[in-house]
């Protein structure tokens, strides 16, 4: 490779630093919101998604959008969508963090930290939040008829 100028009118990357602490307003509106909230686990989850390798997960699972199959070569009916393991892997980390069902899981701060937590993983990549709030949805629905809520 020959040899280039210095760029100097760039900013270094933004990696690998915690999100929610570094947000000016946050944490404030948490402890406002949900006083005795979990700042901790915010701030662990805010340096998991502020990483390098989860803001790459984001880049790639927008750069390969889910791919819907109807038909296989044969022409026979599948309905298959394939994700590239990039969405797979923002899915497991927001079940892992149980950003599904916070809500109802998570005491009285839940819905809180819920809203906290979605706003830094969305700044990463928004697409895998679809089938997580339809997840955490599904739980009113559910309860609207008692006897499918009781299965």
């Amino acid at each position: 490779m020959s040899p280039t100028h210095v760029v100097e009118n760039q900013p270094p990357p933004l990696i690998d630093y915690d999100l929610y602490a570094a947000d000016p307003l946050l944490p404030g509106l948490v402890e406002r919101h949900a006083p005795g909230a979990d700042h901790v686990r915010m701030s662990e989850f805010g340096r998991v998604v502020g990483s390098a390798e989860v803001i790459e997960w984001g880049f790639l699972a927008n750069r390969h959008p889910p791919l819907l199959h109807t038909h296989d070569r044969y022409g026979h009916r599948v309905d298959r969508v394939d994700f590239h393991p990039a969405w797979h892997r923002l899915l497991d980390l927001a079940v892992g963090t149980g950003l599904h069902s916070l809500p109802w899981e998570g005491g009285a701060h839940g819905f809180v930290e819920r809203a906290a937590l979605t706003f830094l993983s969305s700044q990463i990549e928004a697409g895998h939040w679809c089938p997580i709030s339809m997840t955490t949805s599904a739980v009113p629905a559910l309860r609207t008829q008692p006897e499918v809520a009781a299965q």
